[in-house]
């Protein structure tokens, strides 16, 4: 019999073991930075007209054509500007989206995988600077020895459940030495 017409159910597939928990790397920031060098572009090029238009109430040769470039550039740049804060505006919620998704994705993680590696003197695995393993990725440390879980965060039982794996974990520990 042929795979294909098997009727016995192929074995689910093993998950890729999870190696980090940092948020993905959003993308408002670098396009508010070309939103601002477009803005920088305008309010520079903007400087320039009253010269160009004094040279060419004057009747200096080429003014007119300088002080044409100048408008043209400077409509360009608008335009430039325009697309760049629409597409900010987009970053901005799309980075939202992703964050949520990437929290949804924490918090759905099992425990046991937020807590590996911990011991009583250093944080789990999936620590890193900007988030805390225990706490599905938030900025503050909630390591059982060093700080506990803060008022804030006491009613999300996601957090109470890991916190409480991962004390658990270090008794363990401790009580095997």
């Amino acid at each position: 019999m042929s795979p294909v017409l098997s009727r016995t159910a192929a074995p689910p597939p093993v998950p890729a073991p999870v190696t980090s928990i940092v948020p993905p790397e959003p993308m408002a920031p670098k396009l508010l930075e070309q939103v601002n060098t477009a803005a920088a572009t305008i309010a520079e090029c903007e400087a320039q007209i009253g010269g160009l238009a004094l040279a060419e109430a004057k009747g200096t040769k080429g003014a007119t054509e300088a002080l044409a470039e100048l408008e043209a550039k400077i409509a360009a740049a608008r335009v430039e500007h325009a697309k760049k804060s629409a597409a900010h505006k987009a970053a901005l919620v799309a980075d939202r989206a992703a964050l949520e998704a990437h929290q949804t994705w924490i918090r759905a993680l099992p425990t046991e995988a937020l807590i590996a590696g911990i011991t009583a003197k250093k944080c789990a695995d999936l620590c890193h600077a900007g988030g805390c393993a225990i706490a599905c990725g938030i900025g503050v440390c909630m390591h059982p020895r060093r700080s506990g879980i803060p008022p804030q965060h006491q009613a999300d039982r996601t957090i109470r459940d890991n916190h409480h794996a991962a004390n658990l974990e270090i008794i363990r520990q401790e009580k095997d030495r």
